[in-house]
Order: structure tokens, then C-alpha cells, then sequence
């Protein structure tokens, strides 16, 4: 089973600067990036009210007076998108107003410009807890100057990674830092299971795991759509990666649970990405990454059979087609790997050792 078998109705993504309508309710914008995967998908969702953001334990009834778009992700933090946004609300957004900014997890393309926004229009910050303070901390975490903590060097060490590529993993994330505009001062939390009414509308939110600790998706039942984020990618699937801020983490469990709960939304649900286009085929494609994952959990094991390797060990042999050289892509790559490992030691499919080194080596054992 491959993307190849999802269907896409809406085959021509929007340039920049330019506003596609899905339907009368949910419009599609583009963002560019600086890396291989250029671009990343916004999402503004009509909401009539401007001002009035009702109870904020519900989060109120948005529709009542005047017309609004809530916007979902904004965005890195650079000139050239500043400047996309400043003439799209000269543009094609002219009279629009925004009644709040929605990311969906604390990542830069996604939340990026989020306090830049919210200061410009002086509106509500919509997030999840974890990631709003996980947002705070990547903003502290990455200014320059700042010195890799001992705990994450630990980290690297024990996952086998050199020395020497140390420097340039830190100087990579301080950089990747200057994408990200100062935090919004406040937010309104998001919880599963809890909805949104935006105008008419009623928009269900569910929680994604894995990718980072608390993703928000919106569910709209009237409308037929997800807002996927970056949780049901369609023709790449999203990375899992054990960070240095929890080492011991077993993110492919909450990544298979989310899936499983996904999986019980309508089959023709229009899926909104983060990246490439939307699409139909929601089932086939949560099966598709079901698959994907039980295939690197079985090339891991073959890998680890005849010799004990390291995360990093791992990661160069089971992405040896894909070029490592750049400090974001072998970081993810092992970060990747050491998810798979520990998922299968979690469950008694690998063992971990700590060689003379202090660094942890994974071999399989017999079914």
C-alpha cells in the first residue's frame, strides 16, 4: 500500500501570498522553508467574532459579532514571511481580521511566528500546556551563547554519537533558534476532548502523541475535515525522536495510540497537513504508517542480531540511503532510531547494555 493510493482533490497547493478556499468555512495558505522540506501548510477557520473570545473554560461561543478567521500555525520567524503576511493582509486577506492564533505543537514553522502575530493583532494564543511551556523553553534553550547542558551531552554520549559532532549539533540549534520570535506572554490551553466553536461550527480536538508530547488536531464533523498538523503526513511520515529532554522516552507508544484513535474518525474525512497536500484515505493511510513502523522495527532487529550497536551505530545503517551530513538530519535520524530501540527493549524484543564507554548498545534477542 502506498500515498500513491490516497486521493487528493485539491492537486495545486496555493504560491505564497496566495489564499485557496476549501470551503466556505476553512481557506489553505502556504509558508515557505529554508530546508528540503520547503514549505509548511496554514489553515484559517471562520470565526465571526473579533473581541469576543466568551468563557474561557469552554472556550465560549466565538460567533457573534463581526468577521473573524482563527488561524492555525503561523509560520518560521524570518523576513521574507513577515513580509508574506503583511501583504496578504494588504492582499487577499484585506478586512480580515484574525480573532487568535492556533499552533498545533511548539515546532518553528509552527509556531514560529506566533508572538509576532498575537502582538500584531493583539489576540488570543491557542496551544496545548506541554507545548506552549515546551515553546518557552526552546526559546530560552536556544539563544546564543548558550552552553549544551551536561545532561544532553549525556545524552548524545550514551546514544554513541562523537564527540567532534557535538559542536555542530549545538551551533545547528542555536540557529534554529533565530526562527522563532519571542513566545506570546500568555495562552489559552488546549485540551483533548474538548471543542472549539468557531462560528458556526463546532471543531472536536484530539491529542497526538509521538511526534512531540501534546499535538492538538481539529475535528470538524459537519465539515468533514482534520486539521492534521503534522501528526498524518501523507507521503512522509513524521519523525519520532527521542530528545535530549526526555532520553528514556517510549514515544511510539503514544504514536500507535494516537493512531489507533484517529483510525475511528469517518473514512472520507478530508485531511488538512501540515506539509504537502490534503487528501482522502484516512484508514489507508494510518495503516500505511502502522506498516512502516513494524518494517524498521524489523530492520532494526536484523541489524542488532550479530553485533551490539549504539543508537547512533543504528541510524547510519538504517538510513544509509539518505545523506547524514547535516547536524539536523543525523541528530533526527538518531533520534529516530532510538525511539525504535527502545520500543523494542520496552517490550522484550531488544536488550540494552552499557558498554566500558558508558554508552548504551542494543542487541536483539530470539523470539
Amino acid at each position: 500500500m502506498s500515498p500513491a493510493s490516497l486521493h487528493y482533490p485539491h492537486p495545486t497547493p496555493p504560491q505564497p501570498g496566495v489564499v485557496v478556499d476549501l470551503t466556505p468555512n476553512v481557506r489553505w495558505l502556504r509558508m515557505p522553508l529554508p530546508l528540503a522540506l520547503d514549505h509548511i501548510n496554514l489553515y484559517l477557520i471562520r470565526d465571526k467574532s473579533h473581541g469576543d473570545y466568551g468563557d474561557y473554560g469552554d472556550y465560549g461561543d466565538y460567533g457573534r459579532h463581526g468577521n473573524g478567521w482563527l488561524l492555525v500555525d503561523t509560520g518560521i520567524a524570518d523576513e521574507r514571511t513577515r513580509h508574506l503576511w503583511t501583504q496578504l493582509f494588504a492582499g487577499p486577506l484585506a478586512g480580515c481580521k484574525l480573532t487568535g492564533v492556533l499552533s498545533t505543537h511548539h515546532h518553528f514553522d509552527h509556531a514560529g511566528l506566533a508572538g509576532w502575530l498575537v502582538e500584531q493583532w493583539r489576540v488570543p494564543f491557542y496551544i496545548s500546556l506541554g507545548e506552549y511551556y515546551t515553546l518557552r523553553d526552546l526559546a530560552a534553550s536556544t539563544q546564543q551563547g548558550n552552553e549544551l547542558p551536561w545532561a544532553h551531552r549525556d545524552y548524545f554520549h550514551r546514544a554513541g554519537m562523537p564527540e567532534n559532532r557535538l559542536p555542530a549539533i549545538h551551533a545547528m540549534l542555536c540557529a534554529a533558534g533565530q526562527l522563532l520570535s519571542p513566545p506570546p506572554a500568555s495562552f489559552r490551553r488546549l485540551r483533548h476532548g474538548e471543542s472549539l466553536t468557531l462560528g458556526e461550527h463546532v471543531w472536536q480536538l484530539h491529542l497526538g502523541e509521538g511526534h512531540v508530547a501534546e499535538h492538538m488536531l481539529l475535528h470538524c464533523a459537519k465539515e468533514g475535515i482534520l486539521i492534521a498538523g503534522d501528526q498524518l503526513l501523507p507521503r512522509i511520515t513524521s519523525n519520532v525522536s527521542v530528545l535530549p529532554s526526555e532520553p528514556e522516552a517510549d514515544l511510539l507508544a503514544g504514536w500507535f495510540d494516537t493512531l489507533e484513535r484517529l483510525s475511528q474518525l469517518p473514512a472520507d474525512t478530508l485531511i488538512l497537513p501540515a506539509h504537502d497536500l490534503p487528501y482522502h484515505g484516512l484508514h489507508q493511510r494510518v495503516a500505511q504508517l502502522q506498516h512502516h513502523h513494524e518494517r524498521q522495527f524489523e530492520a532494526l532487529e536484523r541489524l542488532c542480531t550479530n553485533q551490539a550497536l549504539t543508537a547512533y551505530e543504528a541510524a547510519h545503517q538504517l538510513f544509509h540511503h539518505r545523506s547524514l551530513e547535516a547536524p539536523m538530519e543525523e541528530m533526527m535520524a538518531m533520534g529516530e532510531a532510538l525511539a525504535h530501540l527502545i520500543w523494542l527493549t520496552r517490550r522484550g524484543r531488544m536488550q540494552r547494555q552499557q558498554d566500558t564507554n558508558g554508552q548504551y548498545r542494543y542487541r536483539s534477542l530470539p523470539a
